[in-house]
């Protein structure tokens, strides 16, 4: 489990953004689930899963992860583009 220290989380979410930049996505995939597990419902966590899912190609999981930040953060107009997106290619 991840300490509930939040300078511990900040470098955990840090280190899967670089990860992201690298395009190792499952590796940050398995960093940002980890921290969601541990920090539920934390915005940028929760918005780096919904792209990190996207680049892996798996709409099915990044769409969740989209529905749990769009409750969030409703007037996000990113959340907006990317239902239609989603919606676009038969995920709701």
């Amino acid at each position: 489990m991840v300490a509930d220290d939040g300078d511990t989380a900040n470098i955990l979410l840090k280190r899967a953004s670089i990860l992201g930049l690298q395009a190792q996505y499952h590796e940050a995939s398995e960093i940002l689930l980890k921290l969601n597990r541990d920090f539920p419902g934390r915005p940028a966590i929760l918005r780096r899963l919904v792209v990190v899912f996207e680049q892996l190609r798996d709409i099915g999981k990044a769409s969740a992860f989209l529905k749990a930040y769009g409750r969030d953060i409703p007037a996000d107009s990113w959340v907006s583009e990317k239902r239609e997106r989603f919606a676009a290619l038969g995920f709701r």
